[in-house]
């Protein structure tokens, strides 16, 4: 495959997965507000998403980007890396990144919760496979990220050891990245 069309089929792909994850937060969201266990304020999140599914996915990518020394604790599923990637990648004040958040709390208040005590977690209004999901969104995000670092680098070879035709956020480890969070860099 020529570079250009691998490189916009990856910015392709991390448009796609970023308007998932939205829409995945948003009725998530939607439904923890309709069941009272969050107060949301809906029409704040539609403008945070909105703002983000308007940006080019050059810019969705340059936003995420500057979030690289956190990719490699993705694996650790600690909240506090979840808002330091949203809080670099949308540092704007337009997006508040604290909406990406309600369902970790959520989750808590729930799981705390009497009423909820008797009940499969299958049951209750959000689960640790609701949490799972944002996860897995923001490490599908995080190897698309990687895998454009990697065709942007204009790799000569197919395979490690990787020599590079060009300069490209040297600082960061893309084959170390692929073999922590376990996806391959073939193009």
């Amino acid at each position: 495959m020529s570079h250009k069309r691998a490189l916009s089929q990856a910015f392709d792909h991390l448009r796609i997965r970023v308007e998932e994850m939205l829409k995945f937060y948003i009725d998530l969201l939607s439904d923890l507000n309709r069941d009272g266990i969050a107060s949301v304020n809906l029409s704040k999140l539609n403008m945070a998403a909105s703002a983000i599914r308007a940006f080019d996915p050059k810019k969705l990518f340059d936003s995420f980007s500057k979030t690289n020394e956190h990719w490699i604790n993705i694996k650790s599923r600690d909240p506090e890396t979840l808002e330091k990637v949203l809080r670099s990648a949308y540092d704007s004040g337009i997006i508040d990144v604290s909406l990406f958040m309600i369902p970790f709390d959520c989750l808590e208040k729930v799981s705390k919760d009497p009423q909820y005590r008797g009940l499969e977690q299958d049951d209750w209004p959000i689960t640790e496979q609701d949490i799972e999901v944002i996860w897995e969104y923001l490490e599908a995000i995080v190897k698309i990220c990687v895998k454009i670092i990697h065709i942007r680098r204009r790799p000569s070879t197919d395979s490690e050891p990787f020599e590079y035709r060009r300069s490209y956020f040297d600082g960061i480890n893309v084959a170390k990245l692929a073999r922590d969070l376990n996806f391959s860099l073939d193009i």
